[in-house]
């Protein structure tokens, strides 16, 4: 299911800003809200301050006039109400702003091992130049770290769409291996499943 469609003529939304100047102290959050369909294929950063919003920045905007039009219906005032965004096409992220996408890519993981086999993955030097291997290529198809960190988690998210052969690869060294595949894989199930990972993995792939 898609957001619907309003026929207002869309605002300038590239870089969208709402200042509150009440607050002395601040305290600011950054989320990825990535929007992906048939015809859809659009990324933007979202910065929340003291709960509110403040600014939406355009990251990758392929996306239809209808659509753009309803963008910031899409996104809410109160950062406590991202969570009631339930729409399949939609992913929503939240950004670390310290830790590196090193670190980052291997809390998903582990997470995503752990969920997979109820055990703590052994990490080790072989698996930890998988994992910077990994980023270097996926960092090829993304523009920046942002998107290579959600591309990452929407590969994890989707593994059960994989042939079971490469389900069962799941240490890094296996998934660095196989990545081309991967991705060519999850690139074929995202024209089928609308909504199955966001982005289109590039034309390139």
């Amino acid at each position: 299911m898609g957001f619907k469609i309003s026929k207002k003529q869309p605002p300038n939304f590239t870089t969208l800003k709402l200042y509150n100047l009440n607050n002395s102290k601040t305290m600011t959050n950054h989320y990825l809200l990535s929007i992906s369909d048939d015809k859809t294929d659009a990324c933007f950063k979202l910065t929340y301050t003291n709960g509110r919003f403040k600014k939406l920045e355009g990251k990758r905007q392929k996306m239809p006039e209808d659509k753009r039009a309803v963008l910031m219906k899409l996104v809410p005032l109160k950062e406590s109400d991202l969570k009631e965004i339930a729409y399949s096409n939609v992913t929503i992220d939240k950004l670390e702003n310290n830790a590196s996408l090193y670190t980052q890519m291997l809390a998903e993981y582990s997470e995503f091992y752990i969920g997979r086999y109820e055990i703590a993955h052994n990490m080790n030097s072989i698996e930890g130049k998988a994992l910077k291997s990994i980023i270097t290529a996926l960092k090829k198809q993304c523009s920046t770290d942002d998107e290579t960190f959600a591309l990452w988690k929407q590969i994890l998210r989707s593994w059960n769409s994989l042939e079971p052969f490469y389900q069962k690869q799941t240490e890094l060294r296996q998934i660095n291996s196989n990545l081309n595949i991967i991705l060519k894989e999850l690139k074929n199930v995202s024209k089928t499943n609308t909504g199955t990972y966001a982005g289109d993995f590039r034309s390139s792939i």
